[in-house]
């Protein structure tokens, strides 16, 4: 009867382990499980035996009991035939009879367990060595093996080899459900972030289109102020160049009860078209962008034709053991469910006023310019695949090699709950200070609002 029973265990745990061996070999363990240490970046660590016959073992109270201290038997358990390893004479130690054939048929049980077990796990380990992305690297020469001869290869020797441990690249955002939008309409704060798909994971930190409106009626001087900023664009797409025609605003309406209307001096309309060419790497993709525009200051009129060129790279280092990469975010090292990146890029303005507008002061500082400088800066985003915040912080700089304004300096941060995983609709608080870069006139403002990206 005890041999039937053991029969139908063996065979359970065959099926167990056999007939999904797919699901059984996705269940690896983690490095600091069976490694001798962690690896840092670039560099391998030895993957130790004993580490993981303790991991294979784990929960197998016989097999545990019966290799426990040994110098030779925590490894020979995996290569010692069944009879050998379970063999009455060093199992049955002060009992007989039924006695003694139960601990042998529990040993065999128990070491029947332990191989499938080592078997399963070392498949897991040879197919995670094949991957983009290991975590563990195994030896040409054992992952040629079957499963079984594979166990035996590798146990066969107490040395520390055939399977090293491997500093596993740090992982990518995960795409946005927006990278399912295949629509070419494009809504952003700023036309400069036109130039980023939504597919992109970056996507998650480029500018929100913006709207308040507030009103105070208690009083007979009744006030009302009307914001909006944004940029409409419509994408023409190809595999490595975009075109996106686009009109953009930024406007700022003060209407108080008898007095007149007022408008913020930094209010503008503009058209133009974003040109951007890509050029694709390894671990540096080069994003390349030259945005014609025609603008009017709803001010003043005054009317600009300028031309901005961006230069954009994105990084893929791996940062899993601290560090960021240039606008692609990763997860933190020491924060993992905080996505972050530092948003850089270099990008020269030059423009032509093709008329200097009605305000006698300002016209004469209205003066054609070509600037150059930089954008840099950090965001970093909470859940990248359900509702989450978004905090940007970054800064504008350009020289004025000519112009009224020698240095153009923006300082503009940002805190976005992001009400859905596609991050289209949110709450935005803002504050900006310095100097409007398509106006180059100065600004301070805090705004508090419905924010919107597609």
């Amino acid at each position: 009867m005890l041999r039937a029973v053991y029969a139908c265990s063996i065979a359970l745990i065959a099926s167990l382990f056999h007939v999904l061996p797919t699901a059984a070999a996705s269940l690896l363990p983690a490095q600091g499980d069976i490694c001798s240490a962690i690896p840092p970046p670039g560099q391998l660590t030895a993957v130790s035996k004993r580490l993981v016959a303790n991991y294979v073992l784990a929960g197998n109270a016989t097999a545990i009991k019966r290799v426990f201290g040994d110098p030779v038997l925590w490894n020979s358990i995996f290569t010692m035939g069944e009879d050998q390893f379970c063999a009455t004479s060093s199992v049955c130690r002060g009992v007989t009879g039924d006695a003694c054939k139960k601990e042998v048929d529990a040993c065999k049980l128990s070491r029947a367990s332990a191989l499938m077990g080592a078997e399963t796990l070392l498949d897991g380990l040879a197919a995670d060595s094949s991957s983009k992305n290991p975590s563990f690297s195994m030896s040409p020469a054992l992952v040629r093996f079957d499963s079984a001869a594979r166990m035996r290869a590798y146990f066969s020797t107490a040395a520390d080899n055939g399977i090293e441990c491997v500093a596993p690249k740090s992982g990518k955002m995960p795409q946005s459900p927006a990278v399912a939008d295949t629509s070419p309409l494009r809504v952003r704060g700023l036309s400069n972030d036109l130039l980023t798909d939504r597919s992109a994971p970056s996507f998650s930190s480029t500018s929100q289109a913006t709207l308040t409106a507030t009103g105070d009626h208690s009083t007979p001087t009744q006030t009302q102020n009307f914001k909006a900023t944004g940029a409409i664009g419509y994408a023409f797409q190809g595999d490595l160049a975009t075109a996106v025609p686009y009109v953009s605003f930024n406007q700022s309406i003060t209407d108080v009860t008898g007095k007149p209307v007022t408008t913020d001096p930094s209010s503008f309309v503009a058209g133009g078209m974003m040109f951007t060419g890509t050029i694709p790497g390894d671990v540096l993709v080069q994003t390349i962008a030259a945005k014609p525009q025609f603008l009017e200051n709803t001010k003043n009129y005054s009317q600009i034709g300028s031309l901005t060129l961006v230069y954009k790279p994105f990084t893929g280092f791996d940062v899993s053991n601290g560090g960021f990469n240039l606008n692609d975010p990763r997860p933190l090292p020491f924060w993992p469910s905080v996505y972050g990146e530092v948003l850089f890029d270099l990008r020269s303005d030059i423009g032509q006023y093709l008329d200097r507008g009605n305000d006698s002061v300002q016209r004469l500082l209205n003066q054609n310019y070509v600037r150059a400088g930089t954008y840099f800066g950090f965001s970093l985003t909470t859940d990248p695949s359900g509702p989450s915040f978004t905090l940007t912080v970054a800064e504008t700089y350009l020289h004025g090699f000519t112009g009224s304004v020698r240095n153009l300096d923006l300082f503009h941060t940002q805190l976005t709950y992001n009400f859905d995983a596609k991050k289209y609709v949110g709450i935005t608080v803002a504050y900006t200070k310095g100097r409007n870069e398509d106006t180059a006139l100065p600004t301070q403002t805090w705004t508090v609002g419905l924010s919107a990206k597609y």
